[in-house]
């Protein structure tokens, strides 16, 4: 084959690369891709993670055959028009003022959304070269395409499920101490709450609000917190300077099953309890009335 030939061939493999990369990235932070598509389109929250999980699925079983196959076209054609459409609605809602990143890679790259549409760009074109050098008489492996997207679903669903194989963070279990030595525990058998809060999320803003409240209580117990990047000033935890709060990557908080907004109780080295998406009904009863009615 001349050069001329193989150069575009490769650069569909290099396309599915790139989409494989990005679908695994997606799959490691699934509620992060959903967010983004809460603030990108205003879909229900339900509806943005089936979708996130549909787009991780589809972006892997399409990802693999242009690896091994550099192909078939339909997967070139199909993987064209996903990427144009994402980078039109990206663009589009970076426009608006919706978004500040792409969301596209995850917690692995973090860009604006003109570099990830001038990348969707050149995937696209290297999408259309592979099209227009296409040799229409050669056999197409079908059974290597399909065993190519089973495999590409196949890791997509593990890389998703992987939390729940490691363990999720739960009651009865040791406090993973090794894979959060940043927090300050405790000594005794005194209770301690660690929140684990994202800054981009509504819902974790009003819990940190309620806690810098809570945590001025007598008698309350220390809080905690654990955010995988810095927050902004009036976010809800810059002018709350007596919850500690420590940064973790968000690849380690996926591992544990961490599920923002979340609190652990922690009690003599265990965890007692877990709470998720919603603070205890005790604890929102020590809140004034005002607040209680923003958690």
């Amino acid at each position: 084959m001349t050069v001329a030939a193989v150069l575009p061939i490769a650069g569909v493999r290099a396309v599915g690369v790139v989409l494989l990369f990005s679908a695994l990235a997606k799959a490691v932070v699934p509620r992060r891709f959903a967010a983004h598509l809460i603030r990108l389109t205003g879909l229900p929250p339900r509806l943005a993670e089936t979708i996130g999980v549909a787009v991780v699925v589809g972006e892997a079983a399409l990802a693999m055959p242009l690896i091994v196959e550099a192909g078939p076209p339909a997967a070139e054609v199909a993987t064209l028009v996903l990427v144009a459409v994402l980078s039109i609605a990206t663009l589009w809602a970076w426009r608006l003022g919706r978004i500040e990143e792409c969301g596209c890679y995850g917690p692995f790259l973090r860009l604006s959304p003109p570099v990830s549409s001038a990348i969707n760009l050149a995937m696209i074109l290297l999408l259309a070269a592979g099209l227009t050098v296409r040799d229409s008489s050669a056999a197409v492996r079908s059974s290597a395409i399909a065993w190519a997207a089973c495999a590409g679903v196949l890791l997509a669903v593990v890389v998703l499920g992987l939390p729940r194989l490691t363990g999720r963070m739960a009651a009865g279990r040791r406090w993973p101490a090794g894979w959060l030595p940043q927090v300050q525990m405790v000594q005794g058998d005194r209770d301690q709450i660690v929140a684990f809060l994202q800054p981009a999320c509504n819902l974790c803003q009003a819990w940190a609000k309620a806690l810098r409240i809570l945590s001025a209580k007598p008698h309350f117990p220390p809080v905690s917190v654990v955010s995988p990047y810095k927050w902004k000033d009036g976010a809800g935890l810059a002018e709350a300077p007596q919850l500690p709060t420590v940064f973790c990557g968000e690849v380690r908080l996926w591992l544990l099953g961490v599920e923002a907004p979340m609190a652990a109780v922690v009690r003599g080295g265990r965890i007692a309890e877990v709470w998720r998406q919603a603070l205890p009904a005790a604890w929102v009863a020590l809140l004034p009335v005002r607040k209680a009615n923003q958690t």
